[in-house]
């Protein structure tokens, strides 16, 4: 498959625009799975995927003819990245008596609840966008190790440390945070 890819890729550098859309929809499930995994926002991960294919077809002919999955991969990695800087930026500016109003409009149990998910959501937020992306594919998506290297670009001996790093790294800051004993 990564053959007729590429020569796809090539044709469509040529100016060949009828395989565009056999290309979109051999990448759209493969970026929807990357980029979900760091934006974890559906409509997000829509716009970004758009988006990737946008700065694709614009940018065609600065691929330099090999390895054209990693490089439209790489489009969307990078958008998705920004994508979540700027998320950020907008929520710091946001007044903090915003979250107080939220929360004081539930039930007790349900407010220590959500605070719970919110910390939880908070230490998986604060991952880099690497970790979180292999976090996300071995336990959400319940991909094999060597299908996350594959799809991460990564050898299998990288994702299992990394893996293993993450793992760790979550199971103190869920401690620190009381959420584990």
């Amino acid at each position: 498959m990564s053959e007729k890819i590429e020569n796809l890729a090539s044709s469509l550098q040529k100016g060949n625009m009828e395989v565009f859309p056999e290309i979109m929809e051999h990448y759209r499930p493969i970026m929807y799975r990357i980029v979900f995994a760091i934006t974890r926002s559906q409509d997000d991960t829509e716009d970004i995927i758009q988006e990737t294919f946008v700065i694709m077809l614009e940018k065609i002919e600065q691929w330099h003819g090999k390895n054209f999955h990693a490089w439209v991969l790489r489009i969307a990695k990078n958008l998705s990245i920004d994508h979540l800087r700027k998320k950020r930026v907008k929520l710091k500016n946001l007044p903090r008596h915003y979250y107080l109003l939220q929360s004081l409009s539930s039930q007790k149990d349900v407010l220590i609840e959500k605070e719970q998910i919110d910390i939880l959501h908070s230490i998986i937020d604060s991952l880099p966008p690497k970790q979180k992306q292999i976090l996300y594919l071995k336990h959400f998506q319940k991909m094999s190790i060597r299908d996350i290297a594959v799809e991460t670009g990564c050898a299998e001996g990288t994702v299992k440390a990394t893996l293993f790093q993450t793992l760790k790294k979550l199971k103190n800051q869920f401690k620190e945070q009381g959420l584990m004993e």
